[in-house]
């Protein structure tokens, strides 16, 4: 149930704010169903009582000093509270998944990418209601004219549980040290989900997190780089074609604008940024989040929320960062993680504790 509720906030079915139910069904799950105590280590304890006097901090001063640029999400009740709350909610409630949860979640990302399949097949973005206003897809050999949203909201949101489920398979691979036929199947699936919905921020931080994940050594790399850059070469224009989005030119989808709004807006008002109240650009009847979950923290919360912040981030999951790099990377140029009380969010932090607990069970 517990997956479910995750998965389901994810898609177009469902509000994010079902993610509430998490709390009494993992309270009651841990305490009555598997009779377990609820157990904070120190490190734990010191990190969480820093970020939740952090946010009082923000709350505080959103509340006495207003934000410079209010919530323009008007349907959005999270979206009047500073978000930065809601984080470490977040990772407390992905502390209590467990690997079987994670696999569960596994199984509905790969049944999402099956039907992204569908509509890719079909030649429609998507099968359900939403309010894109694309009702087919372009009859092109571009891949990004061709992006499918199975059953989340737009394909970036796809791509990033794509993401999400390479991160947990990677761990899986890194934890059994090999291949087995059902990794086999979720590595398959990743690469229709990467093909689907073409995000080319996703498919780089995949590949370069996998080699640094599994280390080859620069001989087993040179050797398997021939063939691999013999490739590249042959079909260079094709491939170029496709990266470059069919425009001969590399294409950044807005985001030298976007980047510059948000940048331009910490800079103006660095301490403290928007007060805690998440930034959005309201521009020509479009809203967009800063497409960098970095940036997006540092102008909301401005530089000395954000320094403090991660400083207890990096207590709690410094540990484990290493398998979750390609979430990391991802988010230089998406929104992957630090929403506030997110799929994301929840799943980030049940990757590492779930890794810790397994790869430093003996430290």
């Amino acid at each position: 149930m517990v997956a479910l509720i995750l998965f389901f906030s994810t898609t177009v079915f469902f509000p994010i704010a079902i993610l509430v139910l998490l709390v009494p069904f993992i309270f009651i799950r841990e305490t009555i169903v598997h009779k377990s105590n609820i157990v904070f280590y120190k490190k734990e304890v010191y990190a969480y009582i820093a970020m939740f006097f952090i946010a009082i901090v923000v709350v505080y001063l959103n509340i006495f000093y207003g934000a410079i640029i209010s919530n323009v999400q008007e349907n959005s009740i999270l979206g009047n509270i500073p978000y930065i709350i809601l984080l470490p909610v977040a990772f407390i409630i992905g502390k209590f998944l467990n690997l079987k949860d994670l696999r569960l979640i596994q199984y509905l990302i790969l049944i999402e990418i099956i039907v992204g399949c569908f509509e890719y097949y079909h030649g429609v973005p998507t099968f359900f209601m939403n309010k894109t206003p694309i009702s087919e897809l372009a009859d092109t050999d571009i891949l990004y004219q061709k992006r499918v949203f199975g059953f989340s909201a737009n394909s970036s949101n796809l791509a990033a549980k794509v993401v999400y489920l390479a991160i947990i398979t990677m761990m899986q691979i890194k934890l059994n040290k090999k291949i087995n036929k059902e990794l086999m199947l979720f590595l398959i699936f990743i690469l229709l989900g990467l093909i689907v919905t073409f995000n080319r921020t996703a498919i780089i931080s995949i590949i370069i997190s996998a080699f640094i994940l599994f280390g080859m050594s620069l001989r087993r790399l040179f050797f398997i780089s021939i063939p691999i850059f013999g490739g590249v070469i042959y079909k260079w224009e094709s491939i170029y074609e496709q990266l470059t989005r069919g425009k001969g030119t590399v294409d950044l989808s807005g985001r030298d604008q976007i980047f510059s709004y948000f940048y331009n807006f910490w800079s103006e008002n660095l301490l403290f940024g928007n007060f805690g109240t998440k930034l959005w650009w309201n521009t020509s009847g479009s809203i967009w989040h800063a497409h960098n979950s970095y940036l997006e923290l540092l102008a909301s919360n401005g530089l000395l929320i954000t320094l403090f912040f991660f400083i207890a981030f990096l207590v709690l999951f410094g540990r484990g960062l290493l398998i979750v790099l390609p979430i990391l990377f991802f988010s230089l140029s998406q929104y992957g993680f630090l929403w506030g009380l997110s799929f994301y969010d929840i799943i980030f932090s049940a990757i590492i504790y779930n890794y810790i607990k397994l790869n430093f069970k003996g430290d």
